[in-house]
């Protein structure tokens, strides 16, 4: 990517309420439908999708890794926001959508959105982490998951 790119704008802060019904992740700021604008980048595109598929991690170039950084821990911030007002959405695999989407084989200065993203998660787990009996909590969602196996069973 050519270095001359204008300097990425910060996603606005926001929360996700469902309202009627829960909210789309379209509504990430780096989640791209091609029937909607790009939120973050208005006139380029991201080498992968072109704008012409649906994209959850749509992030064009940038000329500065350390500001690509800042936007990434600032989508971190987005997705947890997200998840914890979409509890609809827990265990549905966002973040497997949103790095499949992710270019790691990036070695442009763009590679800051993925690496602040990351850095950001691991954050919020470790802080997650620090409350949770991990091990205790791993056997309550298995004992879940075979009760909820054992119930579609009993009910065929």
């Amino acid at each position: 990517m050519p270095r001359n790119h204008p300097e990425a704008p910060m996603p606005a802060r926001r929360h996700y309420p469902p309202e009627v019904k829960p909210v789309s992740l379209g509504e990430l700021p780096f989640v791209h439908r091609p029937e909607e604008a790009p939120k973050l980048f208005s006139e380029r595109q991201c080498a992968r999708c072109q704008g012409k598929v649906p994209c959850h991690w749509h992030f064009p170039g940038t000329a500065a890794y350390s500001r690509a950084c800042v936007i990434g821990y600032e989508c971190g911030a987005h997705l947890a926001q997200y998840l914890k007002d979409q509890p609809r959405w827990r265990c549905h695999g966002v973040l497997r959508r949103i790095l499949a989407d992710a270019d790691f084989q990036d070695e442009t200065e763009s590679q800051g959105y993925v690496v602040g993203f990351i850095a950001y998660i691991e954050r919020l787990f470790r802080f997650a982490a620090m409350e949770v009996d991990v091990f205790e909590d791993v056997d309550q969602t298995y004992a879940y998951y075979r009760e909820m196996g054992l119930r579609a069973r009993t009910r065929s």
